[in-house]
């Protein structure tokens, strides 16, 4: 079973001992409690990031996830998505903070979009390029912040925002 969770009261404390989907936006937070083996994840197609603004302390437990996996713009879109489709044998790769990568026989890749910083990276990524054989580029990665300022912010678990791969 999973939980959608859309909006939220001002500052309530946030507990998760089942897995759920977060659409995008900003929630404010006392604390955010991610059990052990729950798994958080971003909608797919999400073109803002999930933030959380906590007053309090923020711990996800052993084995929970952030799950921000291929949540970000679907395929040619995006600031960093491929100017153009691919060729034969695949298509380029979308950019963020740095350039794309190249297609094998055709394709330009995607352009550098997002913070040049590490420390802060903050945009959801854009999708990747499609093939003329009917491969399929991958979405874009999602975004998450944790923001608590005053409070302690554990993390046993893992915070992921990788694109997904395209598909043959």
């Amino acid at each position: 079973s999973a939980l959608l969770v859309q909006e939220n009261g001002e500052n309530d404390d946030f507990t998760f001992p089942t897995n759920s989907y977060f659409e995008a936006g900003s929630y404010a937070v006392g604390n955010l409690n991610v059990g052990e083996d729950v798994d958080l994840s971003l909608y797919p197609g999400s073109t803002e990031p999930v933030v959380f603004n906590g007053a309090g302390d923020a711990t996800l437990a052993g084995n929970s996830n952030l799950n921000g996996n291929g949540a970000g713009f679907p395929q040619m879109q995006g600031a960093g998505a491929p100017a153009t489709n691919g060729g034969f044998y695949g298509g380029s790769g979308a950019g963020y903070g740095g350039i794309g990568g190249m297609a094998r026989d055709a394709g330009n890749p995607g352009a550098v979009y997002g913070e040049a910083q590490a420390n802060e990276p903050l945009e959801v990524g854009s999708g990747g390029a499609f093939a003329s054989c009917g491969a399929m580029g991958g979405n874009g990665g999602g975004a998450w912040k944790l923001n608590f300022p005053s409070g302690t912010v554990t993390i046993d678990g893992t915070i992921s925002a990788n694109g997904n791969p395209g598909t043959p």
